[in-house]
């Protein structure tokens, strides 16, 4: 049995600022760069309050020639209805996935749709919403 590591004293925001810098360098070279706003792994999608890390990619990648294309992808478990269960903490190998391409936004577009680049992260999680699971919703979602 596998258990889930305890980081009681590591900010979800560790190496975020290392993984930023050498992430605009990559996309500043035509490669892609990957986010997962839920990477804590929380049972629906919810948004962190005080996190913005598409705002903060997006306004330090001001300066890239090429510019930046957000393009979200929902990925779920088939069959999966409550992610609360604990059949489906950790790895889930072997298991089938279901991977549904979303919209796909320039700069430009994003800030518009969201009303600004300080809300940004907000409208991302309102596009997440789009493409994930309909199980992976929260209960009581806004979203």
């Amino acid at each position: 049995t596998l258990k889930k590591p305890k980081f009681k004293d590591v900010s979800p925001t560790t190496g975020f600022r290392e993984y930023l810098r050498e992430g605009i360098k990559t996309l500043g070279k035509g490669g892609a760069l990957m986010m997962t706003p839920q990477a804590t792994r929380e049972i629906s999608l919810s948004e962190a309050p005080q996190s913005r890390p598409l705002a903060t990619l997006l306004i330090r990648a001001d300066d890239l020639e090429n510019g930046i294309a957000i393009l979200f992808v929902g990925i779920g478990i088939e069959g999966v209805t409550d992610y609360d269960s604990p059949k489906i903490r950790g790895f889930n190998l072997r298991k089938k996935y279901k991977v549904t391409i979303g919209s796909c936004f320039t700069k430009k577009e994003a800030e518009a749709a969201a009303s600004g680049i300080k809300l940004v992260d907000s409208w991302a999680f309102s596009e997440l919403a789009k493409v994930v699971p309909p199980s992976y919703l929260a209960k009581q979602s806004s979203l």
